[in-house]
């Protein structure tokens, strides 16, 4: 597995996150198999994988690295555990994160008496020097009862009513429509291009005729219904012209019209967010996960069936119907059995939706961490923000703010002051038009925009304090809520589950501006047209540059910047985020197991397991199930429990059955990663 942009000079075999805790004696070791054992002063220091339970705003984290450690000399071996925290910078983008400033905490072997040597030996297990390291990794091995720090917004403004969801049991596309088509002439021609939706879709007005290029074949119909299409290869001449313009290589690819060998799949046409299900037929139901869950094996949607009931998952959310026909409404409280999917199953991804499941806490901690971004005046300098028209603002619900609506940025009004938020940085202006200069402070009621507000995503894009801004420069740091992925406390949803109205404007000549807001639902669609940039105005869509527009409308002056957040395709993306389950796909096979670990408890405690069963490291010894037979009988009970004890007898068994199933959790977690990682490229 390679990420993205990194160099692949530096290839180390199976890199784990030990190496945080790695004495610096071995650092320059490539082979970074764990655990490791390494010879220091003639001393013997073996080094397991670590337990985080720890990870303060994102920039501390501390845990627990399970140590063996032999003096020279000697053949005693002092079992414990080094308590240590680092700083961490998060590179989101590359997928890394940077340890530096590690300190050890607290050395605590399992009996009392180690000398001088042994602790100092233990607390040469952390690195001294900045370590870099895969963020997929560092993840895995957070404890399983880590708290996830907050997103930083209240999710209860979410929406959770569901969409328009239509199940087909033949063929189908869906033609979504952001309301009412906008329809932009075009120059030279009397078709007219419909700019609010995903699909290349025309008008005629002369013959009152619709065409739309529908996997590279022409249909018509003279109305926009869901039936009626039918395909022909005969076109007005009008799209001649289009097919020779460097405006529209899509046509041109298209031309001259071709009768297919087969028809394409009828379309479903939608002028509100629509959920499509497709099954191959009636639906086919497949156990999964015991206890009566079923999935459908005929569809590529996340569609079970439970008791009677069809669950079905969209943007992070379930909805729930006793009748696929009938009425949806979201699911509460999903069944406990959602869980019971095996984690290698086809439909594994839906796990991250599932709460309680390691990948829900992934996927939560994924939306959570931050983004920074340090911004200048030369960055203020360069913006150019545009208005249709006169600045005109509106009151945001439920504050004191007004926001711009006829810009495709967010300009907030506060007390006679505008606020931008681009590109994840925020600027200030007395003007509504600039000049802008960096805002070293936010108001403070700009973060109370409510979900319901299509500006809701600023409020996840906050300044970093700084004790000096030196040359006006500020830090600006931003998590998942800024694209559209939002921590519910139990699960990350896609979307804010609201619909906003585009907003349109029409030049008196008949020219349209239009600009849309992410859409929650629909996501899915593949319509092969421009849609997906969201800014059209009149000439083509903005792009992801910026653009002066000199023909009318007059009044527009550059692309919309913040680009990132507004494209509905970013906005939603990470809907799997089932790292486990990309992974595992490319992984290679176990080189190890996970029995040859030690892993350690809240305390500092230390356990192993072998052959399935848990023992703890006290008084020198490991207190293993085989020994409690020997000494109490076979009556001495299951792993985690104490057998039988006759009065004034010491209870020598003393694990807590809690503690044992919390590692045991942490065991199949790191089970599962030593077949998740193979050759991992990382960059320095």
């Amino acid at each position: 597995m390679q990420f993205p942009g990194q160099s692949s000079n530096t290839v180390i075999r199976k890199l784990l996150i030990a190496t945080l805790w790695l004495a610096s004696a071995a650092a320059a070791a490539q082979d970074m198999d764990y655990p490791r054992q390494v010879s220091i002063d003639a001393h013997s220091l073996k080094v397991h994988h670590p337990v985080i339970d720890r990870w303060e705003n994102w920039e501390w984290v501390e845990g627990w690295v399970p140590v063996e450690v032999r003096l020279q000399g000697s053949d005693r071996q002092w079992v414990g555990a080094v308590r240590a925290r680092a700083h961490t910078a998060v590179d989101i983008d590359r997928r890394l994160v940077t340890l530096s400033g590690q300190q050890v905490l607290k050395v605590r072997f399992t009996e009392e008496g180690a000398p001088p040597d042994a602790l100092e030996l233990a607390g040469r297990a952390v690195r001294d020097r900045p370590h870099t390291v895969t963020l997929d990794e560092l993840l895995q091995v957070l404890a399983p009862d880590f708290e996830v720090p907050q997103q930083g917004r209240n999710p209860a403004g979410l929406g959770y009513d569901p969409p328009r969801i239509v199940v087909s049991e033949r063929p189908m596309q869906l033609l979504l429509i952001d309301r009412q088509p906008v329809r932009a002439p075009i120059t030279g021609t009397a078709l007219e291009f419909v700019v609010n939706t995903d699909w290349p879709l025309f008008y005629l007005p002369p013959a009152n005729n619709w065409y739309v290029l529908n996997q590279g074949v022409w249909q018509t119909n003279s109305l926009l219904s869901s039936g009626g299409w039918t395909t022909t290869d005969k076109l007005p001449g009008d799209f001649q012209t289009l097919a020779m313009s460097d405006a529209w290589p899509l046509l041109r690819e298209a031309m001259p019209p071709r009768l297919p060998d087969s028809e394409p799949a009828p379309f479903l046409v939608s002028l509100e967010p629509t959920e499509l299900i497709v099954t191959r037929g009636p639906p086919v139901l497949q156990p999964v996960g015991g206890a009566g869950l079923n999935h459908v094996v005929n569809t590529e949607r996340d569609l079970f069936e439970l008791a009677g009931r069809w669950y079905f998952l969209a943007s992070g959310r379930w909805f729930r119907a006793s009748d696929l026909k009938g009425r949806w409404a979201h699911v509460e409280d999903l069944p406990e059995v959602f869980a019971a999917i095996p984690p290698e199953h086809a439909r594994a991804h839906v796990r991250a939706a599932v709460p309680g499941t390691e990948e829900a806490i992934l996927a939560m901690m994924e939306a959570s961490l931050p983004r920074r971004r340090t911004v200048g005046p030369e960055d203020a300098g360069n913006l150019s923000v545009g208005y249709v028209g006169a600045p005109q603002f509106e009151p945001v619900e439920g504050t004191t703010l007004q926001r711009a609506v006829n810009s495709p940025y967010h300009i907030i009004r506060h007390n006679n002051f505008y606020y931008l938020c681009a590109n994840a940085a925020w600027f200030f202006a007395r003007q509504p038009e600039g000049p802008w200069s960096v805002a070293l402070e936010v108001p403070a009621e700009i973060y109370r925009i409510p979900a319901t507000d299509p500006a809701h995503p600023v409020t996840y894009v906050v300044p970093v304090r700084q004790a000096s801004s030196p040359g006006g420069r500020a830090t600006f740091s931003h998590n998942g809520g800024y694209l559209g992925e939002y921590s519910t406390g139990v699960t990350v949803v896609h979307g804010t589950g609201w619909y906003y109205s585009p907003w349109l404007w029409r030049h008196p000549a008949g020219y349209p501006v239009y600009w849309g807001y992410p859409h929650t639902y629909g996501w899915h669609v593949q319509g092969g047209g421009n849609y997906s940039q969201r800014f059209y105005h009149y000439g083509g869509y903005w792009g992801r540059q910026s653009i002066t527009i000199e023909s009318p409308p007059r009044g527009i002056h550059g692309g919309p910047a913040d680009h990132a957040f507004l494209d509905p395709g970013v906005a939603r993306r990470g809907s799997d985020y089932s790292t486990l389950d990309e992974q595992r796909d490319q992984a290679l096979a176990r080189a190890w197991s996970a029995d040859d670990d030690l892993y350690a408890d809240a305390d500092g405690d230390v356990y192993r397991r072998e052959a399935g069963r848990w023992s703890q490291h006290s008084g020198g010894e490991w207190s293993t199930m085989a020994a409690l037979e020997r000494q109490y009988g076979t009556t001495a009970g299951t792993v985690g429990q104490a057998g039988p004890v006759e009065p004034g007898q010491p209870q020598a068994y003393r694990q807590n059955p809690e503690d044992i199933e919390r590692m045991e959790r942490y065991y199949q977690s790191r089970l599962r990663s030593y077949n998740m990682y193979g050759t991992i490229t990382v960059g320095h």
